[in-house]
């Protein structure tokens, strides 16, 4: 219950952003943000597990690991935590290559 309560709130949230901002092809489009684009990523995984369009496939699992992004989210609103995980991801960019 909770689940499908929160994945409603957050997309009316995403909505009424994109509706305000745009979605890709304005100057403060939602989808510039790194921090948004997680966001639209973890919503959509909620509304997949929500539909239970996958239920009983391998997929399902997969979706569900989606379930670990969900943190992200709250951390994207606390600003000293977010510079944390900036600085994290941009020190594993150079080990990525």
């Amino acid at each position: 219950l909770c689940n499908l309560i929160f994945t409603c709130l957050f997309s009316t949230e995403l909505v009424c952003r994109v509706m305000g901002q745009g979605l890709f092809f304005t100057k403060n489009a939602y989808l510039k943000e790194g921090w948004n684009v997680i966001d639209a990523v973890v919503l959509v995984f909620a509304l997949v597990e929500i539909s239970g369009v996958l239920d009983g496939t391998s997929l399902a699992k997969i979706m569900r690991m989606g379930r670990a992004l969900k943190p992200l989210r709250l951390m994207k609103r606390n600003q000293s935590m977010r510079m944390v995980i900036d600085a994290l991801i941009t020190t594993l960019q150079p080990i990525a290559y």
